[in-house]
């Protein structure tokens, strides 16, 4: 059943994505081709291409560059709102709105229900994120800078580089990505109770979901930053009587310390605002 329901909501939920896929990909590519056009990215000197010579033309293509980076952008934006407004609005139509008298008479339990949606959101999450690396692929192959990259560039700084920068922030790649999930499936939990909450009210549903959303919002915030800083101390007292007088090991081992502490509070938020979901939605749901 299972099955079933996830096949009913990525179609009914992916309707306006694809076509924001799409269009970032295509702006991608000619975008990038106005930045091969413009610019010689073949030599070791990155330089204007001979088009810029004529001064009208030049003109011209700066602004056709200018304005296609701008659409760049805000199609990227674009499709990271519209993906966080599709999951919470298929939430509150289908499960709180009209839709919620079919829905929650399905021989189907609500956690189910629930978990179809996560999963669902999850994913379009995970979807827009590929698309947006696809975009900027594309978007380096059609304008040369990866050839040029790939030739010139010296990878094995450049990711040891990377890994010094993650090992400053307490986090290896694999813990980086555990911290990206968790924060994903958070999130939307975190949506879907904030209506929970919301529904409740007789009136001013929306509204309430919003300050339900803001509340926990801040709470979270309350105790992480509570965390952060006792951890810290007790963490820097540790350092010290252990004489470890590199300052660099202090902050990373913090800097790993509050990492941690983000993911085992995401995963608390996660489990605790499903389980407030479903009680909610079973027990005291309001369709009215």
């Amino acid at each position: 059943m299972l099955g079933k329901l996830l096949k009913y909501e990525f179609k009914s939920t992916s309707r306006v994505l694809w076509f924001l896929y799409a269009g970032l990909i295509a702006v991608s590519l000619i975008f990038g081709l106005v930045i091969r056009v413009n610019i010689n990215v073949d030599d070791i000197y990155i330089t204007p291409t001979a088009i810029q010579s004529n001064d009208t033309l030049g003109l011209l293509m700066s602004i056709l560059l200018s304005a296609l980076g701008i659409i760049y952008v805000l199609l990227i934006y674009a499709i990271f709102i519209t993906t966080t407004v599709v999951i919470v609005m298929r939430f509150y139509k289908n499960m709180l709105g009209g839709e919620g008298y079919l829905m929650h008479t399905l021989p189907v339990k609500t956690s189910s229900l629930i978990v179809s949606k996560i999963i669902t959101s999850f994913c379009w999450m995970v979807i827009a994120a590929v698309v947006v690396v696809i975009s900027t692929i594309v978007l380096g192959f059609s304008s040369g800078i990866i050839g040029y990259a790939l030739k010139y560039a010296n990878w094995q700084e450049i990711v040891e580089g990377f890994k010094m920068v993650m090992s400053m922030f307490g986090v290896s790649g694999w813990t980086f990505i555990l911290l990206l999930i968790v924060s994903s499936i958070s999130s939307i939990i975190t949506y879907y109770t904030s209506m929970a909450i919301g529904n409740l009210a007789n009136n001013h549903k929306f509204l309430f979901s919003v300050l339900a959303y803001v509340g926990i919002g801040i709470v979270l915030s309350i105790i992480l930053s509570i965390t952060s800083v006792v951890g810290g101390m007790n963490i820097m007292d540790t350092a010290s009587s252990a004489n470890y007088t590199d300052f660099t090991t202090q902050m990373e081992a913090f800097m790993s310390y509050n990492v941690w502490t983000a993911i085992g509070t995401q995963i608390a938020v996660a489990v605790g605002g499903f389980f407030l979901t479903n009680y909610l939605l079973s027990k005291k749901l309001n369709l009215a």
